[in-house]
């Protein structure tokens, strides 16, 4: 059995070019790619699996998975938009009842100082 200590002291020493020669006729060996192939398709078969199963887990417990999270930070920022917009009507609201309440008042007190005008001229 090969030391793993061993031969990464082994791999460390030798140079650059050396390190790239040896992959190259690793994997340009058929047997070696191919079972490097079959290692990787495995691991993406296991990876997808796991993150299925982990996922079956969340949903059970009841827990938020990230897609979850994603969509409610997403409902959240459409609901802070909404409120924000709201807030900008509410203020055009105000002051335009403040504009139409100081013509009001104004037109009010020019009525009162023409009819007083009228009466303390009768």
């Amino acid at each position: 059995m090969v030391d793993v200590k061993e031969l990464l002291k082994e791999l460390s020493s030798l140079g650059e070019e050396k390190l790239n020669k040896l992959l190259q006729d690793a994997l340009s060996n058929e047997k070696i790619s191919n079972a490097l192939m079959k290692v990787l398709q495995t691991t993406q078969v296991a990876k997808e699996k796991f993150n299925k199963n982990v996922q079956v887990a969340l949903e059970l417990v009841n827990v938020a998975t990230k897609e979850d999270y994603e969509e409610l930070k997403e409902e959240i920022r459409k609901l802070a938009q909404k409120v924000e917009e709201l807030e900008k009507k509410i203020d055009n609201l105000a002051k335009s009842t403040k504009k139409t309440a100081t013509k009001s008042t104004s037109t009010k007190k020019s009525t009162k100082s023409s009819k007083s005008t009228k009466s303390t001229k009768k």
